[in-house]
């Protein structure tokens, strides 16, 4: 039997799921003295999902193919408020609408990868996309109210993570992220601090 203690929620938009299956790949590998080499258990990961060899690797990565062609690049280091209204958002309901819309080419991607270059946290915050916001902030209007708080209350910038509904704020200093911290948790939303991290999957024996 395998215990899981999750901490990310479900249906947030935060790759839990993901992680949590990450973890356990990484885990049984140690546990059955499989030897499985992190390039074979990442392929083996795929079958799982499309992000989990992100997961088990972890850092900042450029991503093609369905999302599990990986391509290093330095993480910077960022101080994030994270905000999750309490209301639960389908993965594939949002990918399938978004299908049924006019493509808008952008350049995201780039421009990120030469913000993080840059270690300008401005250039990183005026880089920030998500496409699934089309779909999402029209169907949950909270999640743009959010975002709009996050600038109000101290944020460099902020997003949407993922197909949502969670969204990130970036800070600048820690004094301004915790009082923001504080009038998300007293208008009952669930809140979250972190920091970029360059690592994934750690195992603790």
């Amino acid at each position: 039997m395998i215990r899981l203690n999750k901490n990310i929620p479900a249906a947030a938009g935060l790759a839990g799921g993901s992680s949590n299956a990450a973890a356990t790949l990484v885990a049984l590998n140690k546990l059955w003295d499989l030897n499985i080499d992190l390039p074979m258990l990442k392929q083996l990961a795929v079958s799982l999902g499309a992000d989990v060899p992100f997961c088990i690797e972890g850092g900042t990565k450029v991503a093609s193919g369905i999302g599990d062609v990986l391509l290093d690049i330095k993480t910077p280091q960022l101080k994030l408020l994270i905000v999750k209204p309490p209301l639960f958002v389908s993965t594939k309901d949002v990918y399938t609408e978004y299908d049924k819309l006019d493509f808008i080419e952008n350049n995201y991607t780039i421009k990120m990868i030469d913000a993080i270059n840059s270690g300008s946290i401005v250039d990183i915050c005026s880089s920030l996309g998500n496409d699934l916001e089309r779909v999402t902030i029209k169907n949950y209007p909270i999640i743009g109210e959010i975002k709009k708080m996050m600038i109000e209350r101290g944020a460099s910038g902020t997003l949407m993570s993922g197909s949502g509904p969670t969204v990130f704020g970036i800070f600048d200093n820690w004094d301004s992220l915790n009082m923001a911290y504080n009038a998300f948790l007293n208008e009952g939303f669930f809140v979250y601090i972190a920091n970029t991290i360059d690592k994934g999957i750690e195992l603790y024996e």
